[in-house]
């Protein structure tokens, strides 16, 4: 069955109804947000209340090359239960299928695997998602959680601040796949008190506008550096430390106590 608004098509199995319409009048509400932030509007974005059963893998997932989005079909103990989630693929949604001038031709001519977006390194994906989840109110999302405050306190603490390397590759030690949420959601935030969200904008349409952002995975200087050296007038890895140096001002007091 399905629900539509000018914006989304909710698909979901009979029987979740309710549901389906917490998801859908959630998604309206707070659209706004990744609208705002990617500066980006879809209309008619397949959404797909999906159901894996009791112990789903995760909360939701983003395909721009297969054009939908899913929420997990569960019960969520937070406010704004199906928000949190559909709200961070939202984001994603957006962000992934913006494309313009050269490279909007080469998406237009063969699909949209060739959306420059989708070439940027998982903390940037996540780091947005994590900002705009977390603007729902003051309660909401991951970098309103505490936890994120308090694993970049103990990384000032034991002087283990993460290299913008390690936010890119994540390896085994903690946090594991969840750096690139952490990092990038704490990175986006230090960027947008500091230049201001709007640049975002500004960031997003440029990437999506060059050539060079298909470099990014091999040659960063020519595809992500290019941008940020563009809007922030700095380099991706100057405003890293940037971050950092704040981190270690705004955490100097932190201590861990056994």
């Amino acid at each position: 069955q399905t629900y539509k608004t000018d914006d989304f098509m909710v698909f979901f199995k009979p029987g979740y109804e309710r549901r389906a319409l917490t998801l859908l009048s959630e998604l309206e509400y707070f659209k706004y947000i990744p609208q705002k932030i990617t500066g980006n509007i879809i209309k008619n974005v397949p959404v797909l209340l999906e159901d894996f059963g009791q112990y789903p893998p995760f909360g939701g997932y983003t395909s721009p090359v297969y054009d939908k989005m899913e929420v997990v079909n569960r019960e969520y103990d937070e406010g704004y239960s199906f928000a949190l989630v559909g709200i961070h693929e939202y984001t994603h949604y957006l962000h992934l299928l913006m494309k313009d001038d050269f490279p909007g031709i080469l998406s237009f001519l063969f699909g949209d695997i060739f959306c420059p977006n989708i070439f940027s390194p998982l903390w940037f994906l996540e780091g947005i998602t994590t900002y705009t989840e977390s603007k729902l109110d003051r309660f909401t999302g991951r970098l309103n959680s505490g936890f994120f405050d308090a694993y970049m306190g103990a990384s000032v603490y034991e002087k283990k601040l993460p290299s913008i390397l390690k936010a890119t590759y994540s390896p085994l030690e903690p946090p594991g796949g969840f750096g690139y949420y952490l990092y990038g959601g704490e990175f986006f935030k230090y960027l947008a008190q500091k230049y201001g969200e709007e640049k975002f904008k500004e960031f997003f349409k440029s990437y999506s506008g060059s050539v060079f952002s298909y470099l990014s995975p091999l040659f960063p200087w020519l595809g992500m550096d290019r941008t940020f050296n563009e809007v922030y007038k700095k380099g991706t890895l100057e405003l890293w430390d940037e971050w950092l140096v704040n981190e270690k001002a705004k955490y100097k007091s932190f201590r861990i106590w056994w």
